[in-house]
Formats: structure tokens, C-alpha cells, sequence
């Protein structure tokens, strides 16, 4: 598993740095970059690309015999990006993983953003090795991206926001989480409707200024900001 194995030694080289508290993280980052270079699918520079077959690479693949890595080299490599991360942080913190808010948002994150990057560039082919029909790849990408994208919003809404910048939130409890919570899953839904092409039709830039405003209002009550800057 060459595109794996890297990423593992440049985590173990920053881990022996700076030590193993983030160690997780090092790991998703490093296999992060190795699979949008090596896991992505590429055309063989030893075989000619036949007549009459584009040169570009879509969501399915069915010529496979122009491919460098098949089938099971890609999904073996699909699996250790999504697993690994997730396997790191219970062999380092599986004393106190459930012990408080963090360590639960670093679950749920190390569960979803490497699916998250898969979905996202499938378009380019990061799934074509589960061979469904090219009509199916915009479905998947759709719906697993949006419940992918809500579950790593609300993960970075605790890891982020309330662990790092919690001293500049000026709304009491429970109201600072649902401010906090407005303006993230606001800012995650407008990154969803562009890139998932719904701002394409008609009307729905009404939808997106609604989204906006609700995210700055969130974020602007959050902060404590007066009355008269709230954008209405």
C-alpha cells in the first residue's frame, strides 16, 4: 500500500517532534495529500489511450485497463484513508475518549471529513470502484455530502469554536450554543448549495441571502455585538 504507508512514517516522524496528542490529526492531513495524488485515478503512461476514448476521467470508469491502480488497490486505499484517523486517535486517547465534549467532536470530525473529501471529488473518480451507474454518482454526492458536511460542522462548532475563541462568546447558556450553532450550520449550508449546484436554479438567491443573514445575525449575537448592528 505505497500511497498509505508515507503518510503513516511522516506521522510518526511529527509525532516523535512534537508528540502524540494530535497525532490523529497529523495522520488525517498527511493521508489527506497522498490520496488526492496517488489514490485519484490516472491513466497509465505505458498504454495509448484507444480511439475514439476521452482523455479525461469522469465519475465511472469503465476502461479499466487504462488505469494504474484497479479496483481493489483503490478501495484498499479508500478504506485506510477513512479508518485510519479514526484508529489513531482510539490506540492514543482510548483511556478518555468519551470523557468530554472534545474528544467527542474529535470522533465524530475523524469520521467525517475523510468521507467528506472522498464525495466530494467524485466527480474526478474517487468512487468509481464501486461501479454504480454515472446517473448515481451526482445522488450519492448529494445526500452523503450534505450529511457529511452537517456532522463536520458540528464537530469544528465544539473542537473550534468553544474550545479556542469560547472567552469571546458573550451569550450565556444554552443561548451561545444555538447563536454559535445558527451561524456555522448557516456558513455549512451556504458551502453546500454552491457546491452542490442548487444555487443554479431559479430563485434561489433568496435562499442564500436568507442563509447569509442568518449566519451573520448568529455570529453577530454570539459576540455580544449592540443591537443597532445586527443585520436586519
Amino acid at each position: 500500500l505505497m500511497p498509505a504507508t508515507p503518510p503513516v512514517l511522516l506521522t510518526w516522524a511529527t509525532v516523535a517532534m512534537v508528540g502524540a496528542g494530535a497525532a490523529h490529526y497529523y495522520l488525517l492531513a498527511y493521508l489527506s495529500i497522498g490520496f488526492v495524488l496517488y489514490v485519484m485515478p490516472v491513466r497509465s503512461s505505458f498504454r495509448v489511450v484507444a480511439k475514439g476514448r476521452s482523455k479525461k476521467l469522469g465519475p465511472a470508469l469503465d476502461e479499466l485497463d487504462e488505469v494504474v491502480m484497479g479496483r481493489f488497490e483503490t478501495s484498499a486505499h479508500s478504506m485506510c484513508y477513512t479508518v485510519l484517523p479514526a484508529l489513531i486517535k482510539t490506540a492514543v486517547h482510548h483511556n478518555h475518549m468519551y470523557s468530554t465534549p472534545d474528544d467527542l467532536a474529535d470522533i465524530v470530525l475523524l469520521h467525517s471529513a475523510p468521507p467528506l473529501l472522498v464525495v466530494a471529488l467524485a466527480y474526478r473518480g474517487s468512487l468509481w470502484w464501486l461501479g454504480l451507474e454515472p446517473q448515481h454518482y451526482k445522488l450519492v454526492r448529494g445526500i452523503l455530502g450534505g450529511l457529511l458536511v452537517l456532522a463536520a460542522a458540528g464537530a469544528l462548532e465544539v473542537r473550534v469554536v468553544f474550545h479556542a475563541f469560547r472567552q469571546y462568546i458573550k451569550v450565556p447558556y444554552p443561548w451561545d450554543y444555538v447563536a454559535v450553532s445558527a451561524g456555522v450550520y448557516g456558513l455549512a449550508l451556504m458551502v453546500l448549495a454552491h457546491f452542490s449546484g442548487v444555487l443554479e436554479r431559479r430563485g434561489m438567491w433568496v435562499l442564500l441571502n436568507a442563509l447569509g443573514v442568518a449566519s451573520a445575525l448568529g455570529v453577530q449575537i454570539a459576540l455580544g455585538m449592540p443591537f443597532y448592528m445586527l443585520p436586519f
